[in-house]
């Protein structure tokens, strides 16, 4: 019996330690990850800023009028591309958890900008109801948008996979004196076998 009990310790502890071991490569994948995105975003920044400087300027020294209109394009189309990069800067900034006072409505925005063409793209139909009036609140801004990017991309590939196309509803409320940020879609729903997994780490 003791050698049973002992075999069964030391199976236990193996499975453990699978398990931890699996975890940290995939917490050095995610951090080499953000590394590589910081990077690019980096380089991607210096041309746009060029971009948006130059079509700036020559707006401003005053062009063909037949010019304006192209040129108008090039300049919003820069500064979005811009937008997304700085939005991908903050995702990839490796950051300690910090709690501070928020702007949810704020942060579910910036993370769509950075999948606004993808769903697009994907056909996928998006509703966005956020609250006006919604309170700050004190949170870590990063690991909010972690979360709801993540939440985007699974309802995105689900949906995608299940008939091609797709309804992605976005809402935040406040109610009896709590923030709610409620994420729909119309997709296949996930499996009975998955459910009681949805918040394990690194379980997809």
């Amino acid at each position: 019996d003791e050698i049973g009990v002992l075999a069964s310790t030391l199976e236990d502890m193996k499975v453990r330690l699978r398990s931890s071991y699996d975890r940290l490569l995939q917490s050095e994948k995610m951090g080499l990850m953000g590394q590589v995105v910081a990077g690019i975003a980096h380089e991607l920044n210096n041309p746009l800023t060029i971009v948006i400087g130059h079509t700036e300027l020559m707006m401003l020294k005053g062009v063909d009028e037949q010019h304006v209109g192209a040129l108008q394009r090039i300049h919003d189309g820069a500064e979005r591309a811009s937008k997304i990069v700085k939005n991908l800067l903050t995702f990839a900034r490796q950051k300690k958890p910090e709690r501070r006072l928020s702007d949810i409505n704020s942060i579910i925005s910036r993370t769509l900008d950075l999948r606004a063409y993808e769903l697009k793209v994907s056909n996928i139909e998006l509703i966005l109801d956020l609250a006006s009036g919604l309170p700050q609140t004190q949170c870590d801004p990063h690991q909010i948008q972690q979360v709801v990017l993540n939440l985007i991309v699974n309802a995105e590939q689900a949906m995608i996979e299940a008939s091609g196309k797709g309804r992605l509803t976005l809402r935040t409320l406040s109610k009896n004196g709590s923030i709610q940020i409620v994420i729909e879609d119309n997709g296949p729903g996930i499996s009975t076998d998955n459910v009681r997994r949805v918040f394990d780490p690194f379980f997809t």
